[in-house]
Order: structure tokens, then sequence, then C-alpha cells
């Protein structure tokens, strides 16, 4: 009997999303003309939303109704937590447990190779969940007045900080937060939800732990290997992020901003481009050297386990630690004193490679057929798409100028980014059931 595939199932629940969610932005009730959105662009906003990515080829508060807004937010919601995730809290409410090919799917979706209790994983990702997005809520709705309604303004700070938390990057404000860019405020909390959210629920847990053993005076609970990787490598995205911005655009598009202005819009920029996408300044109107960073920026994405995209931190670590190995000659490739398996050295060389490969291919598909002809230059093209494998949301100004191939290829770019390269890999692997074969060493000269 053929075991199911937990990759397959993963990939299929977020389709499933996608599909839904496009055929109800397609209904007229949706947008406020009372037409619904085309299909193509349906397409696109809804995989756009469940991938957490903020792409659009729509003006959100403009084009969708009330009713098509919470269609988006609940898909970015969804595609935040995971599908299983937020299944196995349902099914845990109606009191029923879940199957051991549930915990299997559950483990693989949250990226988790431990043992893990399912019931008090789902409740505590829940619990932080909820909190983290009220907090995030009840301080939008004391900055983000202006609306003249109550109800208004409560509903622009639930959708921004649900938002920003699942790292989606979509606002109801045509130019972003760049009406924000000098509100110390939204600027802190806003970097806040993005990084809580892209740390990853694994790591959220270990410090969480790790706290709480210090403060009853218990044992203290050491941090994972991975906890301390993600923290240390997000902390240095974040601070190399920030001077690369301040220096190269503080004499150039930023010339203008004073020293305090510069620092915020320098680090909120830095924290948004790994995943969350959104913006306190022109992205189209940044100077190519910060271009190239921040491109680089959102292909390593997030961490494992969270709500963004890209081939992760964690990855780009191992490929560091396989470098330096091949460097000192050493036979094992270590971090921080653990030697990691040979699996994770050959998973971290498959989603690079993977994920290389996929970008190449979608830019070069972009390039040909993607964008219209008004589009001349490169950097827009490959910007666009890293954004969208990354998830990240960020655009220079063409997704406007997508053509229906072009929609379609980001589509599935985001699709791609949100579920992984190495489920992607595996969910659609095939594994013959045959004997294990040994053959003879070949040799190869490499380089």
């Amino acid at each position: 009997m053929r075991k199911s595939n937990p990759f397959l199932t993963i990939l299929a629940g977020f389709a499933s999303v996608i599909a839904v969610g496009t055929i109800l932005l397609v209904l007229p009730i949706s947008t406020t003309d009372g037409k619904g959105l085309p299909f193509l662009d349906a397409v696109f906003t809804a995989t756009s939303a469940t991938c957490v990515t903020g792409l659009s080829t729509i003006s959100v508060q403009e084009t969708l109704s009330g009713f098509g807004q919470s269609i988006l937010l609940l898909m970015v919601q969804i595609g935040g937590l995971g599908l299983m995730t937020i299944s196995t809290f349902f099914i845990l409410l109606l009191g029923i447990r879940p199957k051991l090919s549930g915990k299997i799917v559950l483990r693989e979706a949250l990226n988790q190779v431990e043992e893990f209790h399912a019931v008090h994983l789902i409740r505590r990702i829940i619990l932080f969940t909820v909190i983290m997005e009220t907090a995030g809520a009840a301080v939008f709705f004391t900055r983000m007045k202006g609306s003249g309604s109550f109800s208004r303004d409560l509903y622009i700070a639930v959708f921004h900080s649900i938002s920003a938390f699942c790292n989606a990057g979509f606002t109801l404000f045509s130019n972003s937060l760049e009406a924000y860019r000098t509100d110390a405020v939204i600027n802190i909390s806003m970097m806040v939800l993005i990084i809580c959210g892209g740390l990853g629920f694994w790591v959220v847990r270990d410090i969480y732990e790790n706290l709480r053993s210090r403060v009853t005076g218990r044992t203290v609970r050491p941090l994972s290997l991975q906890a301390k990787v993600v923290l240390i490598m997000s902390g240095a995205f974040i601070v190399v992020g920030t001077i690369l911005f301040m220096i190269v655009e503080g004499s150039r598009s930023m010339g203008g901003l004073s020293g305090s202005d510069l620092v915020w819009s320098s680090l909120f920029q830095s924290v948004t481009t790994r995943t969350a996408g959104f913006s306190t300044v022109s992205i189209g109107a940044l100077s190519i050297p910060t271009l190239v960073w921040m491109t680089a920026w959102m292909f390593i994405g997030a961490s494992p386990g969270s709500t963004g995209g890209g081939i992760k931190t964690t990855t780009f670590v191992v490929m560091l630690a396989s470098f330096r190995s091949v460097f000192t000659g050493s036979e094992k490739v270590e971090i921080m004193r653990n030697s990691l398996p040979e699996d994770v050295v050959r998973r971290a060389n498959a989603v690079f490679l993977a994920a290389t490969a996929w970008v190449l291919v979608t830019v070069l598909m972009m390039e040909i057929a993607g964008v219209s002809k008004e589009v001349t230059t490169f950097l827009p093209v490959l910007f666009e798409t890293m954004s969208a494998f990354g998830t990240v949301g960020l655009s220079m100004g063409i997704t406007g100028s997508l053509t229906g191939f072009g929609k379609i290829v980001l589509s599935l770019s985001m699709f791609a980014g949100r579920v992984g390269p190495m489920s992607l890999i595996l969910a659609l692997a095939q594994r013959p059931d045959r004997p294990e074969i040994t053959y003879p060493e070949g040799m190869l000269s490499i380089g």
C-alpha cells in the first residue's frame, strides 16, 4: 500500500485555499464596482494573500469592497499560520485527537524535526498569534485614526496588525506606510510584529521557555541550535541592512531626511525587506546598490516555521558552514560546536540550487513575455521575481504592467516560495520501491 505524501498534502492545502479565494474574489460582491475581479487578477490576488506576499495588480483599498477585503485578510491569516495549523486547531476544539498521519503533515508544515505534543503546540501557536495581533491592533488603533468612523479605524488597525504579523505586506493605503515614516510608535510596533512572525514559532517557543525558567528559578533551559542561529542571523541581517541603507541612501534618495528620520527609514526597510513587504520609502526611487542588497535579502527570506518565504536563514547559514568546511579542510560541517548531519547539508544544497534555478527560469520567462514592452530594464524584473519568490511584496512599480502570462508566472513563484522549494521537490518526487543499491565510487574534478 502506497504511503501518503505529507508534502503533497501541504501543497494541496495551499492550492485549495487559493482556489476558494479566487472563486470568492470574482463574485460581484467582492469589488466596489459590483463586477468582481477579472479571473487572472483574482488568481494573482488570492495567491499573493495566501502566500502572504503582498504583491497586487489592483488597488486593495479602491477596488475591493469590504467583503473582498475581508476575504483577502482571511486568506492572509490562513496563509500565515498554515492551513494544517488552523485545521488541527478546529479539530482539537471538537475534541478529536489528530491521527499520526495528521501529526506528520503538521510537523512538515511547521518545518519541525523534533517530536512534539500536537495539542500543546497548536494552542501555543494560536494563543501567541492572538496576543500579538490583538496588541498590534490596539496600538495601530491609537495611531491610524482619521477615517472619522470608529468601526473603520478599528478595521484598519486589525487589518494592518494581521498583515504585519503574517508578514503579508498588504495595506489599505495607496503609498504603503510612507505617511508614518517618522512615527516611532508605528515603526516599532510594525517591526516587532514582523520580527516575531518571521522568527518562527519554534524559536519563539524556545525563547519563552528559556525566559520562564529564569524567572521561576528553575534550571535554565538553553536555547536550541536553531534558535541561536535564527536570532544571530536575523539580528545580523537587520544591522547590516540598516547600515547599508544609511550609507547608500543617506547621500542619495534619502539625502533630505534628518538624522533620526533616516535611521527610522533605514531600520524599518532593513526589517521589512526580507519578508514583510511594507515600505516607508518609495522603492522605485532607491539607487541600484540598495536595490541589489535588498534583492539578496529577499532571496534569503525569513526562518523555518515562520510566516515568511525565501530559502530561509538556516539554509544560508548551512551553506556558509559548508563552504567553511571545504576551505578549512574539515570533514564535518560544524555550527557553534555542533556537527550537522549529512542529510541537513544535502537538503540545504538542494534548496539553494532549486531556488536559484527557479528564480533564473522565472526571470527568463518574465523577460520574454511577462511584462509590457514599457519595462525595458532588467533590474525591475529581477526585483519583482525575487519579491514574489521571497513572498515579500516590494515592487519597483511594474506589477501593474504584468501581462496575463506574467501574472501566472509570478503566482507560481509566490506559491513555490511559500510552501518552500524542498516541500515542492519532495511533493513531486517519486520514490519507487526498490532495493538499496550501492554503486562503486567515481571521481570528478571540481572547480
